[in-house]
């Protein structure tokens, strides 16, 4: 039994938020994973990873296209610049988007195909899968 199970569920979720604010969001995620009540007691990054600067995931890189580091299904790999970790989320919006740019470890992304002035451009979380859409009017 874990040790945080004992704990207030307030006491817990302030832990959750320092555990993200002194490491990163998978530290955050792993703390989440450790049981049950920490898993309750704090806030899912998935539907915050934008809106919320705090789940930024800003000392992560994609690794660029044109070398062997990527996986042959098509998954891009990340890196951890603190660490040296690499990860291989699922981002199935890399099918049919081509990459831009990078800002604070959010994807600026764009429709590959068709008028690039009419399509929107996206924000997408690599971890989360959150996006934001450009709202353009039609």
């Amino acid at each position: 039994m874990s040790p945080l199970a004992s704990m207030a569920a307030d006491l817990v979720e302030l832990i959750g938020w320092r555990v993200l604010a002194a490491g990163d969001l998978l530290d955050y995620i792993r703390f989440r994973a450790v049981c049950a009540h920490s898993w309750s007691s704090t806030i899912h990054p998935r539907g915050h990873g934008i809106t919320d600067s705090r789940f930024h995931p800003r000392r992560w890189m994609m690794l660029p296209d044109g070398h062997r580091l990527h996986l042959e299904d098509g998954r891009k790999r990340f890196l951890n610049l603190d660490t040296g970790v690499f990860v291989r989320p699922r981002l199935p919006l890399l099918d049919d988007h081509c990459f831009l740019c990078s800002v604070e470890g959010l994807l600026l992304m764009q429709r590959q195909h068709g008028d690039q002035d009419e399509d929107p451009i996206c924000l997408l979380h690599p971890f989360t899968g959150d996006t934001a859409m450009d709202q353009r009017p039609a």
